[in-house]
C-alpha cells in the first residue's frame, strides 16, 4: 500500500502581483487619455512611481499635471513664460537657491517620470501652493479644490 496517505507537496503557482491603478478623479482625464494615450500612460506610470517613493497620492499628482497641461496634451507655455512640462515647472522655480529639494542637473521637464518625482517630494515637503491650480485659480475653469477635500490637500500646503 505505498502511496497511500502520503502527502505528496503540491504545486505552489506565483500569481502575478496585481498592477496598481491610477484613478485620477477630474473626468476630464477620460478625453485626455484618448487625446494623448501615450501621455496618460507615461504619467500614470510616473505618477504611481513617485507616489510609492514619496507617499503623495498618485491620484492626486496626475490631477495636478491634468489640470496644468489638460492632460498632457499642452506641454508649453505661451511666449514670454518659461514654464513647461508634465508639472509646468517653471525656470525661477527650478533655478530657487532655496527649493527644499534638489533638482537633477539633467531634469528633463518633459519626463512625465523626471517631473512626477520632483512634484512629489515639493508636495510632500509641503509646497503644493506653488501651483495655482491647487490654491483655487485655474486658468481652465477646474482647480483641485474641486476634487480633493481641504482636509485632503492640507498636509501638503505650509
Amino acid at each position: 500500500m505505498d502511496g497511500f496517505n502520503v502527502k505528496t507537496p503540491e504545486a505552489t503557482t506565483v500569481s502575478p502581483s496585481p498592477q496598481p491603478q491610477v484613478n485620477p478623479r477630474n473626468p476630464n482625464w477620460a478625453l485626455w487619455k484618448k487625446q494623448n494615450p501615450k501621455g496618460f500612460e507615461a504619467l500614470s506610470s510616473g505618477a504611481e512611481l513617485a507616489s510609492q517613493k514619496h507617499g503623495v497620492p498618485a491620484d492626486m499628482l496626475m490631477d495636478l499635471s491634468g489640470l496644468e497641461t489638460s492632460g498632457g496634451t499642452q506641454l508649453g507655455s505661451p511666449v514670454g513664460h518659461t514654464a513647461r512640462g508634465y508639472y509646468m515647472f517653471n525656470n525661477p522655480t527650478l533655478n530657487d537657491p532655496y527649493l527644499p529639494v534638489n533638482v537633477p542637473e539633467d531634469f528633463d521637464r518633459n519626463s512625465a517620470t523626471q517631473s512626477a518625482d520632483l512634484a512629489a517630494q515639493l508636495i510632500k515637503k509641503r509646497q503644493l501652493g506653488r501651483w495655482a491650480v491647487a490654491k483655487g485659480k485655474g486658468a481652465g475653469g477646474n482647480t483641485l479644490g474641486d476634487f480633493y477635500s481641504e482636509e485632503e490637500m492640507s498636509p501638503y500646503f505650509r
